[in-house]
């Protein structure tokens, strides 16, 4: 007899991440995609993560260094089936670096030509916001109330809470990576710099300070038609 696979549950639980909870995360850092570097594959760090969170909670003396784990239980099993997570903001120790897409205009009056160029320019513009982050859910429950309910209730907490948060909202979300971590679009620009992978760098970088990113990377912008057409096909892509 073919054992029918369980639905998932239409009902859930969304709470504050549990230091009990710890063993859960860390097999959702082991599954979640590379770059998301608030969901670390280091169980210290992870538990580190835990304890801050609860202090968030806990406290009402705020500082805008806060960050706030949330987990989704299943109520009909009561296993935990998803992450999600607020950073109050951005950079609070440090500037969060990101690429900033503008476009240049090179014209020639003597050969009567005109280009409009996609570059992408290194800055801090994000540095301040509160920042949605740590998003991950079982691949069982992708496409159920869970999902919904670890993304949209950051922003009911934010919204019920505002005097922690930023007025400005932005989403952490890994770049564009392969299983082994192959990363195109550092492959073409920041591996150049670094001399080393994505994930060796994205080890690194957990819960240290985003300097060196300002240190080893040129401030000039990168023209995006010079880049491998693997690379300019992975802007923005998820």
């Amino acid at each position: 007899m073919t054992e029918t696979p369980r639905k998932p549950s239409t009902r859930f639980l969304l709470r504050p991440c549990l230091a009990e909870d710890l063993s859960v995360m860390e097999n959702f850092a082991e599954a979640s995609a590379h770059g998301l570097t608030t969901l670390p594959c280091d169980r210290a760090a992870l538990a580190d993560r835990i304890e801050r969170s609860l202090q968030s909670f806990s406290t009402e003396d705020v500082s805008g260094e806060e960050i706030y784990l949330f987990v989704v239980e299943d109520c009909a099993t009561g296993e935990v089936v998803g992450t999600s997570g607020i950073a109050a903001r951005a950079g609070f120790s440090d500037r969060f670096y990101s690429y900033r897409n503008e476009f240049v205009v090179h014209r020639s009056q003597a050969l009567g030509a005109s280009n409009r160029i996609h570059t992408l320019h290194l800055c801090h513009d994000l540095t301040g916001f509160t920042l949605l982050t740590s998003f991950y859910v079982d691949p069982r429950y992708e496409d159920s109330l869970a999902a919904q309910l670890l993304s949209r209730a950051r922003l009911l907490f934010i919204a019920a809470h505002a005097d922690r948060f930023s007025d400005r909202i932005a989403a952490e979300s890994p770049g564009l990576a392969d299983a082994s971590g192959r990363c195109p679009f550092w492959d073409a620009v920041g591996r150049r710099f670094f001399g080393m992978n994505y994930p060796a760098v994205e080890r690194l970088s957990g819960g240290r300070s985003k300097a060196f990113i300002a240190e080893l990377m040129p401030p000039s912008p990168v023209y995006v038609p010079l880049l491998p057409e693997e690379a300019q096909w992975a802007i923005g892509q998820l």
